[in-house]
């Protein structure tokens, strides 16, 4: 078991291939992560910051749509870092997601999100294979995506 004073009272162990201190780094770095993305939607919506007459309704609407924005990516973001930390707590931390979530091929699949790839970003869900053939299947599709035409 892990010292609760790491992971608040988790049980946190080594899981397929990390060791329990890689583990518990990784528990830390998302706890972290997740406090401070739900300081960040708690925090009130900014006002436009222009009181002056400078300042125009266009100038006023963007910096709303930019809060908007990041809100909603901050939103997304906590989720991928909740599913994170549900995976420490239920022994699947590293273990790639790809062929079920994302219905990839599952022979090559390594089944295991490298140490590279969770120190880069502690919300890795993917393999080396499924994250590659998955960038493939979007650049893929985005070559299929019509381009508009401005003039005809």
């Amino acid at each position: 078991m892990a010292e609760a004073g790491k992971t608040g009272g988790i049980c946190v162990k080594a899981q397929n291939g990390l060791r329990k201190r890689e583990v518990e780094k990784f528990w830390r770095i998302l706890k972290e992560k997740k406090e401070k993305l739900e300081a960040s939607l708690s925090a009130p919506m900014q006002s436009a910051g222009c009181h002056s007459e400078l300042c125009d309704q266009a100038d006023s609407n963007r910096f709303l749509e930019e809060e908007v924005r990041t809100r909603n990516w901050n939103g997304r973001e906590l989720g991928k870092v909740n599913a994170a930390i549900s995976r420490i707590i239920e022994g699947t931390f590293n273990q790639c997601i790809g062929p079920d979530e994302f219905h990839l091929d599952n022979e090559d699949c390594d089944g295991r999100v490298g140490i590279n790839q969770l120190e880069a970003s502690a919300i890795g869900q993917l393999c080396n294979h499924c994250l590659a053939e998955l960038q493939e299947r979007r650049k893929s599709r985005e070559k299929k995506k019509p381009v508009a035409r401005m003039f005809d």
